[in-house]
């Protein structure tokens, strides 16, 4: 068996095991066009911690009302209480309540089935693993790391790794803007697990487009192309980045043609007027896929995600030779999602993260450990993958000196005081933070003038009750100083939920303009969070702005101000250890 089919037949096994899921959907939002589809707001509630909706994930709406319409995922909100989902057609607010079935299995045995195809290793993921001769590339600014990189050599593969805060996506959104300014001819393709990751990178790309001089009329010939579902505005803003007209046209074309096929539907029409629209909207759809691919054969840049590349019907692969390969937020891309873009790579193949923040979602059913092929194939992230880190947690070492590391070796994000918690973490990488600014937000409560403050809640006045769901918060806040307990299948704490809205009330009241953030490990926690807030929000509109959510779902952003509700305490467990100590 080759090292492909190997790849193949781990991510078919890792896939047979995934359960689908159904989520309940109480309400949606008239949303708005983008490209050939309708980006619908869903209002769904989940409290399974288990459950992972991965961007694109192919699901369908089930409406109790009548209406069936198929889509896929474009991301959730940051406080998990929104769904994103491009549909094929419009929905109604009317069309709620209903199921929304979410198919799991699809993309990973679409990705199977384009690896089973490969004949060999692509030569980028060979020298990933062997490694180049020259050293290896360090640099304090992104934007000269970006123009050594472009200097490089061809062809070249390497791993750009460098702390949070550090400017990874700065430094290939400034490389990918230099190899499309500099040769006509490099085309670049930018790639992602997240389409907020992915707008995170168009938004880059776009400034440093505009700092070089051609850069400017590559955006308005339209040769740079986001593919895809953005939902962040900012992009959607930039009608540039969505192609030419003739897309857009085909696009509102088929959207008609869809729209006037489900109100045919709706009315119970004659079988024959319905299967004539539904024929009309195939050929629109097969227009629009030989116009949408005609146009990425000729694009110089495409941004997009990675799971849009491993759907079987992705135009991306076929859209010709990609000379620039770029992975972002590679902590979190699996080795076999490597050896799929690696096949697209002509000369260059980079792929930046840090093996230290999120590695790939992986769930593993059954009781019994998951094969040794999966487990290479499916859990590891890329740094891991190709032998450059191992172990995990605070246990990780990565060999800083491997000849294959592109870093960015200074980090303008933390406090020192913050920074020196996690700097043994990143041999020889400095910090310049604007220290100044930095301390004038330090001086908010709890501790004024204390960057980090750890809120020791061990000796609880009354730890073993469990406290209502629909419990008065400032009563929970005076009875309890833990009371962790279920909520469905994930966890939450009352009095660490309202003891954190308390001190985000406090730091509020003195940083009117701090960005303030409180993550949780668990969902049930988001949820209660989220509705406290709400409440708040009524009698101060400030509080409408502290953003909340899930560890996974602040990967790859930031905030002035960070609240980490542990959850975890009496009666759950008695004592914790962490690198503070045990209390």
């Amino acid at each position: 068996m080759s090292r492909c089919q190997e790849a193949a037949a781990a991510v078919k096994a890792y896939a047979d095991q995934l359960p689908n899921s159904q989520l309940d959907v109480t309400a949606i939002d008239s949303g708005q066009k983008v490209q050939d589809r309708y980006l619908h707001p869903l209002t769904i509630d989940i409290t399974d911690d288990d459950l992972t909706l991965a961007d694109d994930t192919p699901v369908e709406f089930r409406s109790e009302n009548g209406p069936r319409a198929s889509g896929q995922v474009a991301g959730l909100s940051r406080d998990e209480s929104v769904l994103y989902v491009a549909f094929e057609h419009r929905l109604s607010p009317a069309d709620a309540p209903g199921k929304l079935a979410v198919n799991r299995k699809k993309a990973w045995f679409d990705l199977a089935i384009q690896l089973a195809l490969l004949a060999d290793v692509p030569a980028p993921l060979k020298w990933l693993k062997l490694g180049p001769h020259s050293p290896s590339l360090a640099s304090v600014s992104g934007a000269d790391l970006a123009s050594e990189l472009r200097n490089l050599a061809i062809p070249w593969w390497r791993l750009l790794w460098g702390p949070p805060g550090s400017g990874k996506t700065y430094c290939l959104a400034r490389l990918a803007a230099q190899l499309a300014s500099v040769n006509p001819a490099e085309r670049v393709l930018i790639v992602a697990p997240s389409n907020a990751a992915v707008d995170a990178a168009v938004l880059e790309l776009v400034r440093a487009l505009e700092e070089y001089p051609a850069g400017p009329a590559l955006l308005h010939q339209r040769q740079i192309y986001r593919y895809g579902y953005p939902k962040d505005r900012r992009v959607l803003n930039r009608p540039e980045v969505f192609g030419p007209p003739e897309l857009a046209e085909r696009a509102q074309l088929l959207r008609e043609t869809h729209d006037h096929h489900q109100q045919l539907v709706r009315q119970k029409a004659s079988e024959d007027k319905v299967f004539e629209a539904r024929t009309l909207v195939q050929i629109r759809q097969k227009e629009l896929r030989q116009c949408m691919a005609a146009y990425l054969a000729g694009a110089r840049i495409v941004a997009t995600t990675i799971a849009a590349v491993a759907l079987q019907n992705s135009p991306v692969p076929e859209a010709g030779k990609w000379g620039t390969v770029i992975v972002d937020e590679a902590s979190m891309t699996c080795g076999a999602m490597l050896l799929l873009l690696a096949r697209l790579a002509e000369t260059r193949f980079l792929v930046a993260g840090d093996p230290r923040q999120l590695a790939p979602i992986f769930q593993w059913q059954s009781f019994i450990d998951p094969p040794d092929n999966v487990n290479h194939w499916v859990a590891k992230d890329a740094f891991e993958w190709a032998g450059i880190s191992q172990g995990a947690g605070l246990h990780k070492t990565v060999n800083h000196q491997d000849a294959r590391l592109a870093r960015i070796i200074l980090q303008r994000r933390s406090h020192p005081a913050i920074w020196s918690l996690v700097s043994h973490l990143y041999p020889q990488v400095s910090s310049e933070a604007d220290v100044v600014s930095l301390d004038r937000i330090a001086e908010a409560p709890p501790i004024p003038g204390k960057p980090v403050v750890l809120l020791d809640l061990s000796h609880g006045r009354k730890p073993y009750v469990d406290v209502e769901e629909a419990a008065d918060a400032s009563e929970v806040a005076t009875k309890f100083e833990s009371a962790c307990q279920k909520a469905g299948r994930s966890w939450r704490n009352p009095p660490t939920a309202m003891l954190a809205i308390d001190v985000a009330r406090e730091i509020r009241s003195c940083q009117q303009q701090a960005r303030i953030a409180i993550i949780t490990p668990y969902r049930g926690q988001v949820r209660l969070l989220r509705r406290w807030l709400a409440e708040e929000g009524k009698a101060d509109p400030k509080f409408q702005e502290i953003e909340v959510g899930t560890v996974h779902s602040f990967q790859g952003a930031e905030a002035h101000v960070v609240i980490f509700d542990l959850v975890d305490g009496p009666p759950r467990a008695k004592r914790v250890l962490n690198r503070f100590g045990e209390w």
